[in-house]
């Protein structure tokens, strides 16, 4: 069995639960919706909104810490092959976790406050946090199998180079005179962006959406 094969085989190992997972969420949230039954919550009980407040702010946190500090301080501190052999196994667990959080906080928000009672404030907040599941799903079950195959196989690629162990930020004048590895390299540089866009694109409605629970907190001081 070549190292290739190795490596894709632990590679779909590691990704088998999160994909599965991720649509699992899926089914169970739009099953939720599409097939209601008589439910009566009360908006404001003392469960539903702790679970909201705590999915969401985990949520959220976790986004932060990740984006702002664990992948900043992994790239500057480990060598490049390590720091991506952590990396594909901490984005499928990122956003799969991301996508679980997700949908509890735009379930619980619908507990929290019932269709017949949304204004123009509240459909956006639904809104926001739908947002947040789907862009997330597509993260976690389409982008990141990519983005883990094409970033696995760029440092593998960069061992033979002799940079695979170096940190931070390499030379890749002579890695890219190689046509497997710049179409390799392409391939990754156009998952990553598009990984990391998706995932500004939560953080800004989860930010936004802490905006409006921060107005209702001052609503409520004031009332």
């Amino acid at each position: 069995m070549t190292s290739s094969t190795v490596i894709g085989l632990e590679q779909a190992i590691r990704l088998w639960p999160s994909r599965h997972v991720s649509a699992l969420v899926m089914m169970v949230l739009i099953s939720y919706y599409l097939y209601p039954f008589k439910r009566h919550y009360d908006p404001h009980s003392l469960a539903v909104n702790l679970v909201h407040v705590t999915s969401f702010s985990a949520h959220f946190g976790s986004q932060c810490w990740v984006t702002f500090v664990a992948g900043l301080t992994m790239f500057y501190n480990l060598p490049r092959i390590m720091f991506g052999q952590v990396q594909s196994r901490l984005f499928p667990m990122f956003f799969t976790t991301g996508l679980v959080l997700a949908s509890v906080s735009f379930v619980t928000y619908t507990m929290r406050n019932p269709y017949e009672t949304w204004d123009g404030q509240d459909i956006i907040q639904a809104y926001l946090l739908l947002t947040t599941v789907v862009l997330t799903f597509i993260n976690a079950f389409f982008i990141a199998p990519i983005l883990v195959e094409t970033m696995v196989k760029c440092f593998e690629m960069e061992k033979g180079f002799g940079t695979a162990y170096c940190v931070g930020y390499v030379d890749r004048t002579e890695l890219k005179k190689n046509k497997a590895y710049f179409a390799m390299y392409k391939s990754f540089r156009r998952v990553h962006i598009a990984s990391a866009c998706i995932n500004v694109s939560t953080l800004l409605c989860n930010f936004i959406y802490m905006v409006y629970l921060t107005q209702q907190i001052i609503q409520n001081q004031k009332s």
